[in-house]
């Protein structure tokens, strides 16, 4: 995973694929928040892949467009980690 490595490591992380999870787990806690939904997304990580799946094809997708949104936007991608230090950096 190199994918954004730089981001990552601006606020003391490496980009692994853990790191990824941590990614996602923020922007499913916001998606499931606002569509009454848990549990609709699992994971398979290992050292050098990351995947997310669920039954739920269409929330998937909607999941798929958050992430690339959060990756497009470096202030969202911090959020969604929760990092203070780097969201304070740049707000």
């Amino acid at each position: 995973m190199h994918f954004k490595t730089d981001i990552f490591n601006k606020v003391g992380l490496d980009g692994s694929s853990k790191d990824w999870e941590t990614l996602t787990r923020g922007i499913i806690k916001e998606y499931e928040e606002e569509h009454s939904g848990t549990d609709m997304f699992h994971f398979d990580i290992d050292e050098d892949i990351f995947c997310v799946f669920s039954q739920y094809i269409d929330d998937l997708m909607v999941l798929a467009k958050m992430l690339k949104a959060a990756c497009d936007d470096e202030k969202l991608m911090c959020n969604y980690l929760d990092i203070v230090p780097c969201r304070n950096e740049f707000f």
